[in-house]
């Protein structure tokens, strides 16, 4: 199911438990792909402020939706560049979340590196974002430290902090993805490299 709805395909899927909710998902209309970048170096996290009417002024971490044509990983190399003014190469999938209400997302969180770029500043704002920096990357101190645009990435900086610390004790790169469960919908992936 999720191969197909990744190609595009039309499918009836229910996401509620009543018969009445089915919904015809459809990429690109009611269904997304949302990439999320995370760097930590330091222990501090690169994170983003937002320059949209809605939450503008609140912080997050790079993040957004996948464009037509784009890899998972050309879409959050974009996402962070655009967002963050810095070029981000991606270490590892390490987390996928779907999320139903009004439309289907499912975001695609990737681990990586910073190689190069200028960190976004107050004189170099765009529609993208305001500005960006690094901040605690405990995601308790950050809560207290940052105005959030909403918490759910929190448990999001805690995966990547536990993916480092055993990335540490490791020869290679874990890219097996940690699925955090929704109450409607859930989607389980395994991905392996082979070497």
């Amino acid at each position: 199911m999720v191969d197909r709805i990744i190609h595009g395909e039309r499918l009836s899927q229910v996401v509620s438990h009543s018969k009445e909710d089915i919904q015809d998902l459809r990429l690109f209309q009611n269904a997304c792909y949302i990439v999320c970048g995370i760097a930590i170096e330091g222990g501090r996290v690169l994170m983003m402020q937002e320059a949209k009417r809605s939450c503008r002024g609140a912080w997050y971490l790079p993040t957004g939706r996948l464009e037509k044509e784009e890899t998972l990983e050309e879409g959050v190399m974009r996402e962070v560049l655009e967002e963050t003014g810095l070029q981000f190469k991606p270490k590892s999938l390490i987390c996928i979340e779907v999320q139903t209400s009004y439309t289907l997302w499912i975001r695609f969180t990737f681990f990586g590196d910073i190689v190069g770029g200028r960190l976004k500043t107050p004189d170099t704002a765009d529609e993208e974002s305001l500005q960006a920096g690094w901040y605690p990357s405990d995601p308790a101190k950050l809560g207290r430290t940052l105005q959030l645009r909403a918490g759910d990435i929190l448990p999001l900086i805690d995966i990547a902090n536990q993916w480092m610390e055993r990335d540490r004790h490791a020869m290679s790169y874990s890219r097996l993805p940690q699925v955090i469960k929704q109450a409607m919908f859930s989607v389980s992936l395994l991905v392996i490299q082979k070497d």
